[in-house]
């Protein structure tokens, strides 16, 4: 439910023992990714957390090869790229990882 990413969270560990259990792995990348969504509904979000379940999904994607789970990681991932305004606020870059993943979504419409 809305607004609720604690109880969220717990459900989705336990889906992760689960898929370590029965090692029945078909939405294992989409569990990772809601993960790292729900991590960042947190008032204060672990933005680095939220980015390692984004990588984790889509490395888990690419491994078994499904293109739509692979691309849906990659946009998660995009997701965490700063605007060019708040990125210019900060005098930060943006991350290396949100590079990757545009790359990657790019090559999967190549």
């Amino acid at each position: 439910q809305a607004e609720q990413p604690e109880a969220g969270l717990k459900v989705l560990e336990e889906a992760l023992t689960l898929v370590a259990t029965t090692e029945e792995r078909l939405w294992e990348a989409e569990v990772y990714r809601l993960k790292g969504v729900l991590l960042r509904q947190f008032p204060r979000p672990d933005v680095g957390q939220a980015e390692a379940c984004f990588q984790q999904a889509l490395h888990v994607a690419c491994r078994q090869q499904a293109k739509a789970l692979e691309l849906r990681a990659a946009l998660s991932l995009t997701s965490l790229k700063p605007s060019r305004k708040s990125v210019r606020r900060s005098n930060r870059r943006p991350s290396h990882s949100a590079d990757f993943s545009f790359s990657a979504a790019r090559r999967l419409f190549l």
